[in-house]
């Protein structure tokens, strides 16, 4: 799909990578009174739509970029949750893994002036997290976090033309998080 949209329209100067999906699952827990081990499909699953998607869209928009010797960036969105959370070991793994590969990635692809950046965000005023986040521990949260509110969707919106912008930034990966990880 990706090499037909290149065809189509050329090569991107700029890709976000922000496919994922979050899994609220501990490595094992409780189920119907027994113990049960996280669910391989799930864990599958999870890394498969955030780090695997990540590394494919990359390689597929590099390969083009590189071909025609353009500069340009990959900006990935990994998540304030890769420093570890509980009972989200499989997302906790693949934003990790999004980290590595963004710094990694970076390193290689720098010389051929191809930059690639993370953004970690926090706790955002989403449906997503609404969805996922109970409503006590998310305003728990929010008392946590020093600016005392959640991150707004524009925030994200003027962190990637920042990035985008700014010709200098690479291998970081930004927290956006209101200061909540310090």
């Amino acid at each position: 799909m990706l090499d037909e949209l290149i065809k189509k329209y050329g090569v991107f100067d700029a890709v976000v990578n922000c496919a994922g999906m979050i899994a609220n699952a501990p490595l094992v827990g409780f189920s119907e009174g027994n113990l049960v081990c996280h669910n391989f499909e799930l864990w599958n699953a999870v890394i498969t739509s955030n780090l695997y998607t990540t590394f494919n869209v990359t390689a597929v928009v590099v390969k083009h970029m590189m071909k025609l010797l353009k500069k340009g960036v990959v900006i990935n969105i990994s998540s304030v949750c890769a420093n570890g959370n509980a009972g989200q070991v499989a997302y906790s793994s693949a934003k990790a893994g999004i980290n590595g590969l963004t710094k990694a990635l970076s390193k290689e692809l720098g010389p051929f002036g191809i930059r690639v950046v993370g953004i970690a965000p926090g706790y955002f005023d989403t449906a997503s997290t609404k969805q996922n986040v109970p409503e006590a521990k998310l305003n728990s949260i929010i008392k946590a976090v020093p600016l005392k509110k959640l991150g707004k969707l524009d925030d994200l919106l003027k962190t990637l033309n920042y990035i985008i912008e700014c010709d200098y930034i690479n291998g970081k990966i930004i927290e956006l998080d209101g200061g909540l990880v310090i």
